[in-house]
């Protein structure tokens, strides 16, 4: 009887992180679906640090795979607007940081990386566009409500 509670208990767990890496997934522009991929996940998650998806061959040197995701980690935390401790957090205790960043109020705003820096070039920056309101307060539409 324990046994079958303990491994619901460990199901709705694990369907809690999954569905928090999934929404991490979905902010960061991805397809949700790409969590559960293997080798494609990572490709997806050097993506969403910015760096190269050619950076998945690090796979063939452990050592060196190591260090390039606690990297990736650190900079997705960044690109969430988080710290580098999150960051570490991410890459030591994914299954407790996983879901606070799907599930948090967390926007996915990349800083920098070779994926990015491509994309602004095909698509232009945020400072190339210009808004003709520059008064408008989201705080004060807020208190009129």
């Amino acid at each position: 009887m324990f046994g079958l509670i303990a491994a619901f208990a460990a199901l709705a767990f694990f369907i809690f992180y999954l569905s928090g890496v999934w929404k991490a997934f979905e902010k960061a522009g991805e397809p949700g679906w790409a969590c559960i991929v293997p080798i494609y996940n990572w490709m997806v998650l050097f993506r969403m640090g910015g760096r190269s998806e050619w950076w998945v061959l690090s796979f063939l040197f452990p050592p060196l795979f190591i260090i390039m995701a606690i990297i990736t980690m650190v900079d997705i935390a960044r690109n969430f607007g988080q710290s580098v401790g999150f960051g570490l957090g991410l890459a030591f205790l994914g299954v407790i940081f996983w879901p606070i960043l799907g599930h948090g109020h967390y926007y996915f705003e990349p800083l920098e990386g070779d994926y990015y820096d491509d994309r602004i070039d095909e698509f232009g920056s945020a400072d190339d566009y210009e808004r003709e309101d520059d008064s408008w307060n989201p705080m004060e539409d807020r208190r009129n409500v």
